[in-house]
């Protein structure tokens, strides 16, 4: 009895299961994130953003380690709402009900992730054009007032000293 279909089927689920993992903890940092903008808090984006490089890096060498698996059969946002297709030679009807499942919740992570995306770029222009129209104000009213003229704390005197010696 040949095995190979069966370690073949394994490994096809574990990268599939692997993808939903990385994209349900791209989807939570991307929801996090949203809070550290609104909050002008600094270190959580950056926090989060070195956490993003790294999940998209872990999905790509993914990707990469299953060449026989083109990407529009792990990635559901090619397939936008239909369901990825089980292995053909699937040995038993649970095994298919289980990648029916997990294919079915990656499409649904992956349209969550695309939609925090538009929501994260959304809110990183708004911060933008904030910034930008406090520049511009300070900008303008830097020169509204001209700086008061320094007096020194001891006068010079205006008449020439006279010497009594």
């Amino acid at each position: 009895m040949d095995r190979k279909p069966d370690r073949e089927r394994a490994t096809a689920f574990e990268l599939l299961a692997g993808r939903l993992a990385l994209m349900r903890e791209l989807a939570a940092s991307l929801e996090q994130v949203q809070t550290a903008i609104v909050r002008s808090n600094l270190a959580g984006i950056t926090g989060h953003i070195a956490l993003q490089r790294e999940l998209c890096q872990a999905v790509r060498q993914l990707e990469t380690e299953a060449p026989q698996w083109s990407s529009t059969k792990l990635s559901a946002v090619r397939i936008p709402r239909a369901p990825l297709p089980a292995p053909e030679d699937a040995a038993s009807g649970l095994a298919r009900h289980r990648w029916n499942a997990v294919a079915k919740e990656l499409i649904e992570v992956e349209i969550r992730v695309g939609q925090l995306n538009l929501v994260y770029g959304a809110l990183v222009r708004r911060a933008r054009r904030t910034v930008d129209i406090f520049n511009r104000a300070l900008a303008c009213s830097a020169n509204t007032y001209a700086p008061p003229k320094r007096d020194p704390a001891i006068s010079q005197p205006k008449f020439g000293e006279i010497s009594h010696v």
